[in-house]
């Protein structure tokens, strides 16, 4: 299966809804299922001061698969994109907009993620 590494917390987001599209530099022309693996590393400056820490380890795990989402659209990065990305403004260059719908949780097992796009053994049950 295609697989994507995206770094806590937006991988947490994308695969709870609260996140339809994912800024990226660079463009797919895969649509369909991708694996949401979450990166060894989180986003730094994203403080959760309200949660406990050992919380936000168990709700944002490091370096595992978390959850497949359909990949539906790709296209030019734009303001109509900002807030559904969790954005605040556009990024400079403005890239792209991945457009995931059907977000599902699923038992998180160990990835170590790559660049772009991947290949991972997984098939949804």
């Amino acid at each position: 299966m295609k697989a994507l590494s995206v770094r806590q917390p937006w991988a947490f987001f994308l695969i709870n809804g609260e996140k339809s599209i994912e800024w990226r530099s660079w463009q797919t022309k895969h649509r369909g299922d991708l694996l949401i693996c979450a990166s060894s590393r989180r986003t730094a400056g994203i403080d959760f001061p309200d949660i406990d820490p050992a919380e936000i380890k168990r709700l944002m795990p490091l370096g595992v698969a978390i959850g497949v989402v359909s990949l539906v659209d790709v296209h030019p990065f734009g303001r109509k994109d900002i807030s559904a990305a969790l954005m605040e403004e556009i990024p400079d260059p403005p890239g792209f907009a991945w457009m995931i719908e059907n977000p599902r949780k699923i038992e998180p097992f160990p990835v170590k993620g790559k660049l772009h796009l991947f290949e991972v053994d997984y098939e949804i049950m």
